[in-house]
């Protein structure tokens, strides 16, 4: 019922389109965001009542260059390929004689078509809501070790991801947008294959995607390639 009212929505942004075809405007795009965390926490055992303490350093950064037409009426839309690039390297029980070393990382790529709708606040700003179909691809590797034991993990997935998404968008003038989105509201659907020790599994991938951490947020300029209204 979400796959289908996602794909719903897209199609009718897109129809929406057929508005004022005679003023649209080749646009090319890029929305990109990092992020840098480091802390340490403590967690207690609930079987030993043990706390111990684990040391963590994290980063992301991900960038989708766009290309996509601009409609009279607010309605664009796209096409994009993106890369999102995470990496944790942690410390589990920092305080004791033999540590756990856990690192952590993450390559994503994404196909990106999307339509959106802007709905005026002011004069210079827009709200807009933006319906993606989203395919993608990920490949993580995960390795733990301490003095006595080592393990590698790693996994695949392929899945495709209808979403919606919404947005704040600032003329700077009449060729250049900047905008800030953040949050994800979509379905996922897909297959993951893992690798444990050499032995591969396979899991199909359907859930409902609800995400509004800060991986969703993204900062992105928009330039018309048309020419300027007066």
């Amino acid at each position: 019922m979400t796959k289908r009212l996602l794909t719903l929505t897209f199609i009718s942004l897109l129809s929406l389109s057929s508005y004022g075809q005679k003023s649209n405007s080749l646009f090319i795009g890029l929305n990109t965001f990092a992020q840098i965390q480091d802390g340490t926490k403590e967690t207690t055992n609930q079987s030993s009542g043990n706390s111990f303490k684990t040391h963590s350093k994290y980063y992301s950064i991900n960038f989708l260059p766009q290309i996509g037409f601009k409609f009279q009426n607010n309605i664009r839309i796209g096409l994009g390929l993106g890369y999102q690039r995470s990496q944790t390297k942690s410390i589990s029980g920092v305080d004791s004689p033999d540590p756990y070393h856990i690192y952590n990382r993450t390559n994503l790529y994404t196909g990106r078509l999307y339509a959106s709708k802007d709905l005026r606040i002011s004069k210079w700003l827009n709200f807009f809501v933006q319906a993606n179909l989203d395919f993608l691809k990920e490949r993580e590797i995960k390795e733990d070790y301490n003095s006595t034991s080592s393990g590698l993990y790693s996994h695949r997935a392929y899945y495709f991801n209808p979403n919606l998404m919404t947005g704040l968008r600032a003329a700077l003038n009449n060729k250049l947008d900047v905008e800030i989105t953040y949050g994800r509201i979509g379905y996922i659907n897909g297959k993951l294959i893992t690798d444990a020790g050499g032995v591969d599994s396979d899991y199909t991938l359907k859930s409902f995607d609800l995400n509004f951490t800060s991986d969703t947020i993204t900062i992105g300029l928009k330039y018309s390639l048309g020419k300027s209204e007066k």
